[in-house]
């Protein structure tokens, strides 16, 4: 509850001789609140932590010389720290994210906080679903709510629509153009470009309307089976960067089933 609307109730309940007494509780409900989420935070941060001690400490440490810079690292990891401490270990794809960009980071092999501030708009579904992308980089189509949340990727640059499926549309289109111009270099050369004969001209156009249409469906049968074939989403430089960043060479090769 937001302090103001907390203080308004208080003032209801309590009697104006019992004020002090509400801005009293007031302010220990609110210390109660952050406490319980700093122990929270605390707890979340532990257990993120000591999953990648463990992964640090199986590689071997660079070489002298060779490391990170020193400041640049510390930047980073309390970056790092201000976005893990609110994802609860249970969610575990969106747990990955994070405790893997960290053993980079402590690699030397991130940067920029731009991959840190980005995983902080991710939830534990989006995790699901950047994941999914991790071995051919692309998903052919989500469900009414993946959709919904494939759209909010992409306003964070992770994903992109493709334009393959676009030129998929276009073949029936490109198919009836090439037939009607074919028709009508084929009325210029017969002398049918300006018609005087109307039922000349009424035969030429009965006989245009079928194969037109005929080019029409067949364009139809290729584009559409194209357009479903292609896949809709694509992973952009950022997304790859961070599932490259985020997720183990060996997850990449062994993704979900569902993953197209």
């Amino acid at each position: 509850m937001k302090d103001n609307t907390l203080s308004t109730v208080l003032k209801t309940v309590l009697t104006p001789s019992a004020e002090y007494v509400g801005q009293e509780l007031r302010n220990a409900l609110r210390l109660k609140v952050e406490e319980l989420k700093g122990h929270r935070q605390t707890e979340n941060l532990r257990a993120h932590l000591a999953e990648v001690l463990e992964d640090i400490r199986r590689d071997a440490p660079p070489d002298a010389g060779s490391g990170p810079d020193p400041v640049r690292q510390l930047e980073l990891f309390e970056a790092w720290c201000d976005g893990a401490q609110d994802v609860d270990p249970e969610d575990d794809e969106l747990s990955q994210l994070w405790r893997r960009l960290l053993t980079r980071i402590a690699k030397g092999r991130v940067r920029s906080g731009l991959l840190i501030n980005t995983l902080k708009y991710l939830d534990a579904f989006d995790a699901q679903l950047l994941l999914r992308f991790s071995r051919r980089g692309y998903l052919r189509k989500g469900t009414e709510v993946e959709e919904y949340h494939l759209s909010q990727m992409q306003r964070l640059n992770l994903i992109k629509e493709t334009t393959e499926r676009r030129f998929a549309l276009l073949i029936p289109l490109l198919l009836a153009t090439c037939m009607y111009l074919y028709y009508r270099i084929y009325a210029i050369a017969v002398g049918f470009s300006e018609a005087t004969d109307i039922a000349a001209g009424f035969r030429f156009i009965s006989k245009m309307i079928p194969e037109v249409g005929l080019a029409i469906a067949l364009g139809a049968l290729v584009g559409l089976p194209l357009f479903v074939w292609i896949p809709k989403w694509r992973l952009t430089w950022i997304g790859r960067d961070i599932l490259q960043h985020a997720v183990p060479s060996s997850l990449r090769k062994t993704p979900k089933s569902d993953a197209t």
